[in-house]
């Protein structure tokens, strides 16, 4: 009777271990050496930390899906971004993420190479200005607005809606990701990707030097700094056609380029689309991924 008993005893604590090694798995999503869970003789690891999250899930994407081991390539967190002139007379824009696309790529922007995989986590749509009357051009010399500041975008002109109240319409428009003719991802309404901080921009005193300005608090959370978390992530394959499209809600878009002040006088700035990317890159797995025939969209 004793053995009996010790033999079930044994044999309901394995199954009890099974269980929590498989509640464990579920529930996370990485592999993190810092809390672990033995069961049956399993380690089973799991992070609190999402992206550090999210890169365990990545690590096991790759034999999954035919690739062999992720340490047969160099994955580094990574962000793309790429940019649009806006236009008074235009209500859609379309993003090219690639390197190499001709000579209207801007030093600012940061492409994918066609040899790589991005995987992405976040996304986030911005508007910033430009300047191109300095030498050099001012491309970089401007703060990302994930909003629009109505004490900073003040242009006015032609009786139209004011500067900022024009750029509203990206933030009431929508955002879509195709892969060739296959639509992967919304269409996202982008008031989801509308982040208005506590404190705006303030243009501050004037002094006898000049005026101090004051921009919109940013950071430090990816939050915080306009990025939108991506359920499901995607998978972009440098060597497949992928774009992200945004239609702009209906309105007035006269004032939207930011051409004039807020007299209505023209000045030399320029607002800009900001779209950014935030994830991993695998470097050079493109290949390998089109040689296994992998076709997974997501992970």
């Amino acid at each position: 009777m004793k053995q009996f008993l010790n033999n079930n005893f044994r044999t309901v604590l394995a199954v009890l271990a099974v269980f929590a090694a498989m509640f464990s798995w579920y529930q996370a999503d990485a592999i993190d050496p810092a809390t672990t869970v033995a069961a049956v003789g399993t380690v089973v690891n799991f992070s609190t930390d999402e992206q550090r999250a999210v890169y365990g899930r990545l690590q096991n994407w790759f034999p999954v899906n035919g690739l062999g081991e992720s340490d047969s390539f160099i994955i580094t967190e990574s962000n793309l971004r790429v940019e649009q002139l806006l236009e008074s007379n235009k209500n859609q824009y379309q993003f090219d993420l690639y390197q190499g696309s001709g000579s209207t790529d801007r030093p600012t922007e940061i492409k994918l190479n066609r040899n790589d995989l991005y995987f992405a986590t976040h996304v986030a749509l911005g508007i910033a200005k430009y300047d191109p009357s300095k030498t050099p051009v001012w491309y970089g010399n401007f703060p990302i607005f994930t909003y629009p500041d109505s004490n900073y975008f003040v242009g006015t002109g032609a009786s139209a809606a004011i500067e900022y109240q024009a750029l509203e319409t990206i933030y009431q428009g929508e955002l879509t990701f195709t892969t060739g003719n296959v639509n992967r991802f919304g269409p996202l309404m982008t008031d989801t990707l509308k982040y208005t901080p506590n404190r705006p921009f303030e243009l501050g005193v004037a002094s006898s030097a000049a005026t101090t300005a004051v921009f919109p608090e940013y950071g430090p959370t990816m939050a915080g700094r306009g990025f939108h978390r991506l359920t499901p992530n995607l998978v972009v394959d440098g060597q497949q056609t992928n774009v992200f499209t945004l239609n702009l809600g209906g309105g007035d878009y006269t004032n939207i380029a930011g051409a004039t002040n807020a007299a209505g006088s023209a000045v030399n700035t320029r607002n800009v689309l900001v779209l950014q990317l935030h994830g991993f890159r695998a470097v050079n797995a493109a290949a390998a991924a089109k040689a296994a025939g992998q076709n997974q969209v997501t992970f």
